[in-house]
């Protein structure tokens, strides 16, 4: 399926992965307060809680497809440039997708570690992984940090 002419634009599946992913980003963010564990896991915010985790999910889903695809149609030509700016946008592209993937999974673990399932929209997903608390703090310090550093990043 991969076109073997040279090509300076993504096919209009990756693009539409691209803007996918950007919109559920961007209102799974919006959505995300934050706060303490008593807060975050509260009846209060459930219903915003079930809509923010059912984002992730999607953005995890999104992302894995859009890996596949890039493995089936090859991305557009590279730009020419200086060695280390090809590279460095190359890295920089991958980190964004390793990214993309971690922050998903470790809401998934981090809810899990801390005993509390998770819950997009209609249904609830039990921990599948022992309570550990130690594991679940270090899980939920970090998304204070990593979405700040991204957005620091590209911002």
């Amino acid at each position: 399926m991969s076109h073997v002419e040279n090509r300076e634009r993504y096919d209009p599946i990756a693009q539409t992965f691209h803007w996918l992913t950007v919109a559920l980003v961007l209102a799974a963010y919006i959505l995300s307060e934050g706060g303490p564990e008593s807060r975050v896991f509260s009846t209060e915010v459930d219903g915003v809680r079930r809509i923010h985790e059912t984002l992730g999910l999607l953005v995890f889903a999104v992302v894995v497809l859009r890996l596949i695809w890039r493995m089936i149609e090859q991305p557009p030509d590279q730009r020419q440039g200086p060695g280390w700016m090809v590279a460095s946008s190359r890295l920089v592209h991958w980190l964004l997708y390793v990214l993309l993937v971690a922050l998903p999974l470790t809401a998934i673990f981090g809810s899990w570690w801390e005993g509390h399932p998770v819950t997009p929209q209609g249904f609830d997903i039990a921990p599948l992984v022992s309570e550990n608390h130690t594991l679940g703090q270090f899980v939920l310090l970090s998304w204070k940090f990593t979405p700040r550093l991204a957005m620091s990043f590209y911002g």
